[in-house]
């Protein structure tokens, strides 16, 4: 994914696993849920680049306790900061579910994540981002998971609702809840 401004690169998906096996190295095959929490964020990280740094330079964003299947960056605007918001599918001890995760991308950490009972699959999420202001988590968050509901989360207040979607092959388009349409 890059950002509307084109400085800012992020790239996520299945992480290597360490003391996993590679092509070039022998290593141990786990089984998903014999893995431990540390090499559940192996799996999970995202690898963020600054595009006016050196090549080579990078952060390395570690959060989810699974694969990435989605991310996306907050619109830039003058006077906001860079915000990545990313989905992961994660164990939870007994079943997988979904996690949205805002970061502070100059800061490289979280900022906010919630938890969504659905378990996501190995699908891609579809993601929308609607600021509300200039502080980091003056966020509105609209997530398709392909199963007919569009998700919406409040950063700010904390607030997630759901309803029935409107999508074209779960692409976003808005979101009613009786008295308010958000579009994205």
């Amino acid at each position: 994914e890059l950002s509307s401004d084109g400085r800012w690169l992020a790239l996520a998906g299945k992480g290597v696993i360490r003391k996993a096996s590679t092509a070039e190295a022998p290593g141990i095959v786990h089984e998903e849920i014999n893995l431990t929490d540390e090499m559940r964020q192996d799996d999970g990280q995202i690898y963020l680049f600054d595009r006016t740094k050196p090549k080579g330079q990078m952060t390395l964003l570690r959060g989810h306790r699974g694969s990435v299947l989605s991310a996306t960056f907050a619109p830039v605007q003058e006077e906001t900061k860079p915000i990545l918001v990313s989905v992961g599918r994660e164990w939870s001890g007994s079943k997988f579910t979904g996690w949205i995760r805002i970061w502070d991308v100059e800061a490289g950490k979280a900022i906010a994540e919630k938890e969504i009972e659905k378990d996501p699959g190995n699908g891609r999420p579809q993601i929308s981002i609607q600021r509300t202001g200039n502080g980091l988590k003056d966020l509105v968050v609209g997530i398709a998971w392909g199963d007919g509901k569009f998700r919406v989360w409040n950063v700010k207040s904390g607030a997630v609702g759901s309803g029935d979607t409107h999508l074209l092959a779960d692409t976003v388009v808005s979101y009613r809840d009786g008295h308010n349409a958000i579009r994205f």
